[in-house]
Parts: C-alpha cells; structure tokens; sequence
C-alpha cells in the first residue's frame, strides 16, 4: 500500500468542500504540475465493490470498456475514489471496512491491480481528495452519520 500513517487531523469538516475542488493547478511558472493524460476513465461500481475501466476515443471522445477488477475479496464497500495525479495509481474509500485501498494502473492498458489497503481510523472514510502534487491524500472521516474531521496521509512513492 502506498499510504503512509495519517499527519494529524487537519480540520473539522468546513474544509471538506474545499478539498473536493482540489486538483489540476500549475507549478510557479504556470507549467503543469503533472504531465498525465488521461486516455481511461474508471468507474467506481457501489453495488459490487468493483471498478471498471474504459478506453477513451481520441477522436470521438467514446468510452469503451476494457476490463473490471472485483474489490468483493478485500473491500466491503466502495464510496470514493480519486486518481493519483501521475496517472498511476486509484485510491478508494472503504467506509464498511474502515480502510483505504490502492490500486496500481498500467499506463499502456490502463489494466487495475489491487495494490493494498491502509486502515484509517475508528471511523468511516468516505471523501478523498489529492494533492496536486500528489504527495497527500485527504480523507474524510465520517462518524455517526456525519463528517467530524479530515486526515491528511503522505503517499510513499517507493
């Protein structure tokens, strides 16, 4: 698994809409911090705990689909997920299992590969969000039916 153990508790949920506009940005010169372009798209299936992946015409812009990987086996639900922004990596929540799961993408197929899970908290993770450096995933905790915190985890990208 590529998450590390959680920073600290970052704030309570006023942030949590912030986060979830996270992503793209510049570096300094407004070059883009990421030079990944998506060509797949992935679809996180709640019913089933699985994901599936389409290849994305670069003409017509039509999805078609390539492949599903089955979470059932590690997974107990599946709620979020976010893209690394390298393009090489999928991070789901699992508030069932109180755990965040890793998958791999193979940057020629876009093929999934279950990579490990992290558990997070006593509590539910549901949303995630991602650094545009792609060096922390955020994680919002959920207890009771409401969202009291999120955590900030450091990616190990080793």
């Amino acid at each position: 698994m590529n998450v590390r153990n959680p920073l600290t508790a970052i704030a309570p949920i006023a942030l949590a809409g912030g986060l979830a506009a996270c992503g793209g940005g510049g570096g300094d010169d407004g070059d883009p911090i990421s030079t990944f372009e998506p060509r797949f798209a992935y679809v996180l299936n709640e019913g089933d705990p699985s994901v599936s992946w389409y290849l994305i015409d670069d003409e017509s812009g039509d999805p078609r689909h390539l492949g599903y990987l089955y979470l059932g086996d590690e997974a107990n639900s599946v709620h979020d997920m976010v893209v690394h922004p390298d393009g090489d990596a999928i991070y789901i929540s699992d508030p069932d299992g109180r755990d965040i799961h890793a998958l791999t993408i193979d940057s020629q197929t876009g093929a999934l590969e279950y990579a490990g899970n992290e558990g997070v908290t006593n509590q539910e993770p549901t949303g995630l969000a991602m650094a545009p450096d792609g060096e922390e995933l955020y994680v919002a905790l959920q207890d009771a039916g409401s969202v009291n915190q999120v955590r900030a985890y450091l990616i190990d990208s080793t």
